[in-house]
């Protein structure tokens, strides 16, 4: 469900005037109604979660940043986005941009990681200690990795944020204690009531805390998992994290009742069994969502879209504490702006932490 299959999805169901609906794809490429007519997302965009980073950095009257980011697709969609929205704000960017190794974030090359280190050590020499990047999975980890040989992460007056992928910790506490101080802001997904559905899924996911399915004929051509040269078995500290509940695992349920709401007003709309309805029928009610009056409450909120088909949510800022969840600090709306968690520690990337005490 990432944005990359996403888009590859839209572009074909579009052919055939298919709905697709997104709980976790983010890029706001899939904004553009005239290349993904059909797609629809439970999950707001990247664009307004970077408006609200760069609003952040202002909001602590930061008036220069450097800007670090590789230039796959996706990251650079993020960085054209920041660099946007960061003069709106009043901050002035400089920009590195570092060649992409491969597709999905995957570890930076040997020839890369040369420009890597240079970019670092330009940043480190320009005198600007507010570093916002775009990277995911293990080139984040490699640029991670590379700024603490440089010094450049907990040495004193460094600020680290970017978005949710910006965090590689893969299970590892020994990364946790890497990243700690780094934030980043996320569409918010816990309501009142996602503690009671955290308890359920705990509930009902008990019997995977020491799976049984090592042995079952999961591989190709029904050789047993265990036997295979890849297999790694079940890993705790990484598996069990995984299959933990968090905000997409919300996310997913809601694009799930979503469709089910949609359904079940489409058979009372039309009065017809459902192999009888099209999906011209499907489409249309699915941009009925765009009717502030067809609104419907779900686990992470209203659920209610815009003209482009997003979803724009409240969004919140996270702060990685030197354990493998990061902690909500706070939250942002479009009518009342930031509102601090009063009580919330924040950790800064030196090590510095304090306690919030003012909601503003």
């Amino acid at each position: 469900n990432s944005s990359g299959s996403s888009k590859a999805l839209a572009t074909f169901l579009s052919i055939f005037g298919v709905p697709n609906l997104s709980w976790a794809a983010t890029s706001p490429d899939l904004s553009r109604k005239e290349n993904y007519p059909s797609f629809f997302r439970v999950v707001a965009p990247d664009s307004l979660a970077i408006v609200v980073l760069a609003e952040l950095l202002a909001s602590w009257d930061i008036k220069q940043a450097s800007m670090l980011y590789f230039d796959a697709e996706f990251q650079t969609g993020l960085a054209q986005y920041f660099r946007t929205a960061a003069p709106e704000a009043g901050i002035d960017v400089t920009t590195w941009r570092i060649p992409n190794s491969g597709e999905g974030g995957v570890k930076i090359s040997d020839e890369n990681q040369g420009f890597l280190v240079s970019a670092l050590k330009d940043i480190r020499r320009s005198g600007t200690r507010v570093a916002v990047t775009f990277a995911f999975m293990e080139e984040a980890w490699d640029l991670w990795e590379a700024a603490m040989g440089l010094d450049m992460i907990h040495d004193a007056g460094w600020i680290w944020c970017g978005t949710d992928g910006g965090g590689q910790l893969a299970g590892l506490q020994s990364r946790a204690n890497v990243y700690l101080g780094y934030m980043y802001v996320l569409a918010k997904t816990s309501t009142d009531r996602f503690a009671t559905f955290q308890e359920q899924w705990a509930e009902s996911m008990r019997y995977m805390e020491l799976p049984e399915f090592a042995a079952m004929n999961r591989c190709a051509g029904g050789v047993q998992c265990n036997d295979h040269p890849d297999f790694t078995g079940w890993v705790p500290g990484v598996h069990d994290y995984e299959l933990q509940c968090r905000g997409y695992t919300a996310l997913a349920y809601d694009s799930l009742v979503t469709m089910a709401v949609v359904l079940d007003r489409l058979l009372a709309k039309k009065g017809v069994a459902l192999d009888a309805l099209t999906e011209v029928d499907f489409m249309e009610e699915m941009r009925a969502l765009k009717d502030p009056a067809n609104a419907f409450t779900c686990l992470t909120g209203e659920i209610s879209l815009d003209e482009n088909q997003d979803r724009l949510m409240p969004m919140a800022v996270f702060n990685y504490q030197g354990k493998l969840f990061a902690e909500e600090i706070g939250k942002w709306s479009g009518v009342s702006g930031f509102s601090w968690s009063v009580g919330s520690s924040v950790v800064w990337p030196s090590g510095a932490n304090g306690t919030i005490e003012s909601v503003s």
